[in-house]
Formats: C-alpha cells, sequence, structure tokens
C-alpha cells in the first residue's frame, strides 16, 4: 500500500517533519494560549517577555527554516502562486523579531499557535493529494480528515484569526500612542502589514475551501480534488 510513496520521496519525506512541528505548534502555542496564558488587562505590554511566546517563536523559526529549503528542490511546496514561500518568509520574519527583539510576545501562541490545530489534517490532506494511489485503500480516512481540516481551518484561521487579529491591533495602537512604546516603531510597523497580509492570505485560502464546499454539495467531482 506504500510502493507510491516511492514515486516521489522528497514529498513523502517531507510529510513526517511537517506534522512533527504541526503537532508541537498546536500543543505548545495552542494549549499555552488556552491555559497557560498569564493575565493581562488591555492595553497589553506587548514588549514583555514570556517564555511561551519565546518557545513557539523558536520552534517557527527552525521549521519555516526548513520549509524553505525544502522548497528549493520542490516547486510544489510553493504553491501555485507562491503563496506558500510567501507565507513561510512572513512567518520566518515575525518569528525572528518575536524570539530575538522580544515582540509581542503574548500573541505568539495564538498566531502561531492555535492556528496551526487545523494544520494537523491539512497534513494528511496534502499526503493523499500528492499519493492519489492512497485515496482507494485509505478513502474513509481521505474523507474524514478532508472534512476535518476544512472544519478546524474556517474556525481557527477563518474567524478566529480575525478576532486576534483586532485585538492585536487595539493593543498595537495603544502601544504606538505611548511616549514610550514597549516595541520600536519599525518594528511595530512590520508586525501590522504583516498581520494585514495574513490575514488576507487566511481569507484566501477559506475562500478556496468554501468554494470545495459548495462543489461538494452540488455534486461537482471536482470538489474531490479541491
Amino acid at each position: 500500500m506504500l510502493e507510491p510513496l516511492g514515486q516521489k520521496p522528497m514529498m513523502a519525506a517531507h510529510f513526517l517533519p511537517q506534522l512533527v512541528c504541526f503537532v508541537l505548534a498546536a500543543y505548545w502555542g495552542g494549549g499555552d494560549w488556552v491555559t497557560t496564558m498569564p493575565p493581562m488587562p488591555a492595553p497589553r505590554d506587548m514588549g514583555l517577555y514570556l517564555p511561551q511566546g519565546e518557545r513557539i517563536s523558536c520552534l517557527m523559526i527552525g521549521f519555516q527554516l526548513y520549509e524553505l529549503v525544502a522548497c528549493i528542490p520542490c516547486p510544489r511546496l510553493r504553491g501555485p502562486i507562491n503563496e506558500l514561500l510567501g507565507h513561510h518568509l512572513i512567518v520566518l520574519l515575525l518569528s525572528f523579531l518575536c524570539y530575538y527583539g522580544q515582540a509581542f510576545h503574548w500573541y505568539a501562541p495564538a498566531f502561531m499557535g492555535m492556528a496551526e490545530i487545523s494544520s494537523i489534517p491539512l497534513s494528511f490532506v496534502d499526503l493523499f493529494k500528492q499519493f492519489p494511489a492512497l485515496r482507494e485503500p485509505l478513502s474513509v480516512t481521505n474523507e474524514a480528515v478532508r472534512t476535518v481540516f476544512a472544519i478546524l481551518f474556517l474556525i481557527f484561521r477563518g474567524f478566529y484569526w480575525p478576532f486576534c487579529s483586532i485585538w492585536f491591533w487595539g493593543d498595537t495602537l495603544a502601544m504606538l500612542a505611548s511616549p514610550t512604546p514597549a516595541v520600536g516603531t519599525p518594528v511595530i510597523a512590520v508586525f501590522l502589514v504583516c498581520n494585514v497580509l495574513m490575514t488576507f492570505l487566511q481569507w484566501y485560502w477559506a475562500s478556496l475551501i468554501v468554494k470545495a464546499l459548495v462543489q461538494m454539495a452540488k455534486g461537482d467531482p471536482r470538489a474531490k480534488e479541491a
């Protein structure tokens, strides 16, 4: 059953490290965001050191460097319009500033951890896309991970991400209004611009999922390839 993996060894080898990083990000980042973040009334101190933010940003630096290196020999990992490449570069930049500049540790577990919960089933969705021969013997698993991914993505990236962005902008604008911002203005500008870009990217991907769901509801066979 696993013979098809030998047809694309690069993609097959990429699956496991990616899955491990997704699980760690969801467990550390998402778990910290839900259970261990200290209470901090708004406006929050965006220059405050928090081990939760340091840990998840450190993980993301290593993960995004791995993804960027993997993109070199494998165009499929860059995305149809290089959107995945842009995503990796932005996340690497923000993770670097968060880890080395002690910036926005409070929000790092939300954006780098909670959002990755949907990426765990996504890794299996990508595996089945790259190796169609696995779909027939594992048809139930294939449909299950596609459904779970669509639901989790729309929840955590389509809806929860924008809510976190609203809180983020409120705290950041309040910090900018302070006579002594806890984070440098150039770093703040980078985070604000990247947040807008990443939010539009989440909505772009969410629109593709909604389109596939509509096709599925209409019985369109193209939905199985979305």
